[in-house]
């Protein structure tokens, strides 16, 4: 069967026949039942969703059988509508007959189609499975309207693939590779749509992305954007997302359609609307933008619209502000963008095609992706993915797109710690019966069970009522809207089986309405913060999409602009002057009265905006004064409190007097605010630029109108950017984020400073939730927020990546951190090791540990700093203090580890491959691509990292120009006059390159009085003595040898000096640094690097504990095993088994038991007995 002859199949109704015909095709071996096997199933499904389900076939591939199903809907089921009811009858009646997987077809009277893979969750990376219990959907929609280009190439592929194996299968329905191609071509468009209006293009060299100018700008670019590059990328992202937001409204046949019913829409309708453009050019102007502003953003009679090829039609009226016509909108009138930026005639062509062309050849799915199943189409989340990967705008926010395995995970969780939480307030459980509960809510939120629950459903459903959400970094909107489908699948749980649900949500009929319950949870519960307007745009967009995916008919979309909205979330900045309100300044009576009152109305208008459809403007312009008056309140009542303060300092002294000064600064202010307020209040036409917790989300923040302010669950990914990347984008910022905020100190972070913030914003019963870098828990940089977070003791779990990357665009290692305001005795903490299936790993509760915080001090204490020492096992925790009795630390031991030399240019400096003759050395220099003949005296046997490995003896044929004459502890440079008079053959190599040696460093080298000598030169006297060399980062283990030779080394290798007074020998050390132990040791303190390696440098191995007392005979057994080691090393002999009976000779150093050598060390090879029998003397 051909590829075309797949996509006739596959775009047509549902034909049992044609689609065996299609199985024989793709699985040549397939079985296809004479009979169909019927599968009896519960009478309640088959009222409620199917009337039938059949077992046609089955296919045994080389590691899988899969086998095939029919399930004939019953008429009228809407299949988006029942998630639920799909779910459990897809567990209880199919996969319980799985052997490994199951390709699914529900068929109905209607011309689409679903195709559904039911298999366990994949890597998405490998296309292998992940070992988990819960299986996973994947899901095509097919039939008559159905885009399906992709699903034929997958399968057409499929079917060449011999033999077939489970991994290909999984291939076939890849969402992640979809998502992948479709942003990778979108991203290009949105560049073809920036180049247009700015001349400039972002372009990738070296993996890094950087902006180049292409041409000049368009001529709108000035007029329409004051040539601001931000505000026209803004302009392109929200005009393409309303494009392609709209490609989503006329799937579901709502654009172009006869009647107000809206069944009979054109679902091709914006390109119906191109080719009926005449001229193509003006296709923005003269379609485009009657449809947005007109259209779908006016209320009409009838729906009718006129169309400006004079076609009436039907077009709905969307309201919610996506098509609200801004500033920027208004003046674009002027830009003329050309055709072949929306469709060209080069269609097939991808790197060529145009938007629209590119819009057109994929399926859109009009049903919202959950955790337990995913369409293999451009969904919803899209979007999301396509903003966030935006990179040129986000990485100076330090946003990173969050992957969705690890979105479902954080919201199903922090949903689940709230609801246990929330039970723990009501005293609705004790503490006996948390972990019981826990897995109650586990049931629920994870599997949609609620059996157990059902006695406590109300309690559970006023709970989630009155939940109030928050993420203070939205970006795209991921987790609140990831939330908000958390909430809707437990409450149809509730629905499905009776009518309290019903009753507390208010729906009208018996039918459920996914739609009205998501308006009310945006309405009460959901609110979100971004400084950037771009992104506040998509996320709006995306909440849109969610409701519009569960309506029927088009109706009013919510104005969600008191809801998501745009402001700085960590500074009150008015007019780009922060402003200091203390809110818990109460007034006077009057003042205090008036203040609750304005809060008070506040809350009631922004709540009649969310649902309203006519006078928006005078609505808004109530909010507007009514917050301006709020903030005159509320500046009066501070400018009073500060007056009282003045008024009360007469005294003389020096510090009284500064403060008095600063006071009187502080009124000052508040004068000059109150000031510019009232002129923005007497000038209705102008903006309030401003944005604070406790103005804007009143109901929810302010003291004045609620008694325990603050959200029950702030979840988040905050933007990561160190302080001195911040001191360069936002410079004004920083001196007032540093006086308030406690982790504003140091070389703090920003993600540190919104951690801080959400704790502020909580309640204090709250569940709340980041990803963030797990550096902040050992770099030295984070150490006042580890003191934060000691002293507040906030962290309830921690999900550990280690060196699992789970951002794709950042090189950035992270970890999941649950938090809350009350503090805890310890927390529970999972690690995953590096390759392992972390995504199966995270959700099993059974593999977390619990640590107390009072372990965790006596381990930092130990190692000298407050790094967090992290283990995942109480008993490793014993091994490291066992560790540090009676010992000493290895910077006590040795006084010198330092790094090599730093030629600033090694291509230069270095000849390779070299022989000694006599006096001389000959070797070959990249850089001059010659060979040289030069005196030895001046050139030094050098190391590099790939020279050193465990336990084996150095050798080098790689030679360093060393220019320095050596006197003790000094080391001056040789002059050039020394080299040209005694020393000719160095003189003409230093003079034939003398270019090359100015110009390291940009020429700093130049100004140089011995242009040729080390820029950097640090250690050079240190290494003509015995030492040991490690390679600076180390893979999978340490590579630490003995280095007798007087060998030098460059950067990338570190070596070890003894202190003069200790004289047990270098291979008892060198045992120990090459021990399993040791290694343990810094993969548990060091900073984590690509692949899970760990560097040798200074300040990670001193604080390394080192026995205090070394007996002889136990050096002298030491000693004799590492030469023993190296000698079978250099014979070229296998030495593992030596290696390992060493490290249980380090393990026995340090007198651990056998339990806790087996706790570190899961490789360890040696019985019980053999260890116990072993003996150091």
């Amino acid at each position: 069967m051909t590829e075309n002859q797949l996509r006739e199949v596959l775009s047509s109704p549902y034909n049992k026949q044609k689609w065996t015909n299609l199985l024989h095709a793709v699985f040549p071996e397939v079985d296809v039942f004479a009979k169909s096997e019927s599968v009896h199933f519960d009478q309640k499904y088959k009222t409620d969703i199917a009337d039938s389900i059949d077992r046609i076939a089955e296919v045994v591939l080389k590691d899988a059988t899969v086998s095939f199903y029919e399930v004939h809907i019953k008429d009228g089921v809407k299949l988006s509508k029942n998630r639920v009811g799909v779910r459990k009858l897809i567990e209880d009646y199919i996969i319980t007959g799985l052997v490994d997987a199951a390709l699914v077809v529900f068929k109905g009277n209607d011309p689409t189609w679903r195709f559904t893979y039911v298999t366990k969750e994949f890597d998405e990376a490998t296309f292998k499975d992940i070992d988990v219990r819960d299986r996973k959907r994947y899901t095509y929609i097919l039939g008559n309207g159905e885009r399906v280009k992709t699903p034929a190439a997958r399968l057409f592929h499929l079917a060449k693939e011999t033999p077939k194996e489970k991994r290909h299968l999984n291939e076939a329905f890849s969402v992640e590779t979809l998502s992948k191609t479709f942003f990778n071509e979108y991203r290009e468009h949105y560049q073809n749509f920036v180049q247009f209006l700015t001349g400039k293009r972002m372009v990738k060299e070296k993996g890094k992305w950087k902006e180049v100018k292409l041409s000049s700008p368009n001529s709108s670019f000035v007029p329409v954007f004051g040539g601001d590059d931000k505000k026209a990328r803004d302009f392109c992202k929200k005009l393409m997302g309303r494009i392609t937001f709209l490609y989503f409204v006329q799937k579901k046949g709502w654009l172009g359609a006869s009647t107000k019913e809206f069944k009979d829409g054109n679902r091709d309708f914006i390109r119906w609307c191109f080719d009926n453009c005449k001229d193509k050019g003006i296709f923005y102007n003269e379609w485009l933008r009657p449809l947005f502003f007109k259209a779908l953003n006016e209320e009409r009679e009838g729906s009718d619209f006129k169309l400006p090829n004079s076609t009436t039609t039907k077009i709905p009226f969307l309201n919610g502000g996506l098509f609200e016509e801004d500033d920027v909108d208004k003046k674009a009138v002027q830009i003329v963008f050309p055709s072949s930026l929306f469709s060209n005639d080069r269609k097939e062509y991808e790197q060529e095609r145009g938007f629209l062309d590119f819009l057109d050849a994929f399926n859109f799915t009009i049903d919202e992706d959950s955790s337990k199943e995913q369409m293999v189409a451009v969904d919803p989340e899209m979007l999301g993915v396509i903003f966030e990967n935006l990179l040129e705008d986000n990485k100076d926010k330090g946003a990173f797109y969050t992957p969705k395995p690890i979105v479902h995970f954080m919201c199903q969780e922090t949903l689940t710690n709230y609801l246990l939480t929330s039970f723990r307030s009501k005293n609705l459980i004790n503490s006996d019966q948390e972990e019981e509960f826990r897995g109650y809510f586990e049931d629920l939120v994870k599997k949609q069970e609620g059996a157990k629950l059902i006695d406590f459903e109300e309690e559970l459903l006023l709970s989630l009522k009155n939940v109030k959400i928050c993420d203070p970094a939205i970006g795209s909107g991921a987790f609140p809207v990831g939330i908000l489908q958390e909430m809707v699948d437990i409450i149809e749980v509730f629905a499905s089986v009776s009518d309290l649900a019903k009753s507390i949500w208010d729906l009208d009929t018996d039918e459920w309405n996914p739609a009205k319950i998501k308006i009310d949870i945006i309405q009460n519960s959901i609110y979100g913060v971004d400084t950037d307007p771009g992104a506040v745009d998509i996320a709006r967009l995306r909440f849109w999409l969610s409701i519009i995916v569960d309506e029927d008919l088009p109706k009013p979309l919510p104005n969600l602009e008191y809801k998501i909205v745009t402001g700085n979330a960590l500074l009150g900045k008015f007019k780009n002057e922060v402003i200091d309100i203390d809110w818990e300044v109460k007034g006077g009576n009057d003042l205090e009265k008036r203040i609750k009152d304005i809060s008070r109305k506040i809350t009631e208008r922004q709540a009649d905006f969310y649902r309203s459809t006519k006078g928006k403007e005078k609505i808004q312009q109530d909010i507007r004064s009514l917050k301006i008056e709020l903030l005159l309140a509320q500046l009066d009542a501070d400018k009073d409190k500060v007056g009282q303060s003045l008024r009360r300092q007469v005294s003389l002294f020096e510090d009284d007097q500064v403060k008095k000064a600063g006071l009187k600064v502080r009124e000052a202010g508040f004068t000059k605010t109150i000031e510019k307020l009232k002129a923005i209040k007497k000038d209705a036409s102008r903006h309030l630029p401003y944005f604070d917790w406790r103005l804007d989300f009143p109901e929810v923040m302010n003291p004045h109108v609620k008694a325990n302010p603050g959200f029950d669950i702030v979840i988040a990914n905050p933007p990561y950017m160190r302080v001195q990347e911040l001191e360069r984008l936002y410079p004004a910022d920083k001196k007032f984020l540093e006086e308030k905020f406690e982790n504003a100190k140091g070389a703090y972070d920003l993600a540190n400073l919104f951690f801080e913030l959400a704790v502020d914003l909580s309640n204090n019963h709250c569940s709340n939730c980041f990803i963030f870098p797990h550096k902040f828990f050992n770099a030295a940089s984070s150490g006042v927020f580890r003191d934060y977070l000691l002293k507040g003791r906030y962290i309830d779990k921690i999900a550990h990546f280690g060196a699992n990357m789970v951002f794709n665009e950042a090189d950035t290692y992270t970890c999941i951190s649950f938090f809350s305001k009350l503090p805890n005795e310890g927390f529970k903490i999972q690690k995953f090791p590096f390759k392992s299936d972390f995504i199966s790993l995270m959700q099993d509760e059974s593999q977390y540990s619990f640590v107390s915080y009072d372990k965790l001090k006596s381990a930092s204490k130990s190692y000298g700093t407050n790094q967090f020492i992290l283990f995942d096992a109480a008993i490793q925790y014993d091994v490291f203090t066992k560790m540090y009795l009676a010992s000493k630390k290895l910077e006590d031991v040795f006084e010198d580890v330092f790094q090599g030399i730093a030629t600033s240019k090694d291509d230069l400096y270095f000849l390779h491959n070299s022989s000694v003759d006599g006096e001389f050395i000959v070797g070959y220099n990249e850089l001059a691509d010659t060979e040289y003949k030069v005196e030895r005296q001046f050139f030094k046997p050098i190391l590099m990292g790939k020279n050193v490995h465990r336990y084996k003896k150095l050798s080098t044929s790689t030679y360093v120009f060393f220019p320095y004459i050596v006197d003790g502890k000094k080391a001056k440079p040789v002059l050039l006059d020394e080299l040209k008079k005694n020393y000719p053959l160095t003189y003409a190599f230093v003079k034939d390159n003398e270019k090359a040696f100015k110009a390291r460093e940009r020429g700093k080298a130049e100004s140089m009085d011995c242009w040729y000598a080390y820029i950097y030169p640090k250690n050079l006297t240190k290494f003509e003595q015995p030492k040991l060399s490690s390679m600076e980062i180390c893979s999978d283990h340490p590579n630490v040898t003995l280095n007798f030779e007087n060998l030098y080394h460059n950067t990338k290798v570190y070596s070890w000096v003894k202190r003069k007074h200790v004289e047990t020998s270098y291979e008892y050390f060198l045992a120990i640094s090459n021990s399993q132990l040791f290694w343990w040791f810094l993969l548990n303190t060091g900073d984590t690097l690509q692949g899970d390696a760990r560097t040798f440098k200074t300040n990670y191995i001193n604080p390394f504990p080192l026995p205090e007392r070394v007996p002889q005979a136990t050096d002298d057994l030491f000693k004799s095993k590492v030469e023993e080691v190296m000698e079978l090393k250099a014979a070229g002999k296998d030495t593992k088994k030596l290696e390992k009976v060493i490290d249980s000779m380090v393990y026995k150093l340090y007198n651990l038991t056998y339990e806790e050598v087996t706790a570190i060390d899961g490789e360890f090879e040696f019985s019980e007995h053999e260890y116990q029998n072993l003996k150091l003397q």
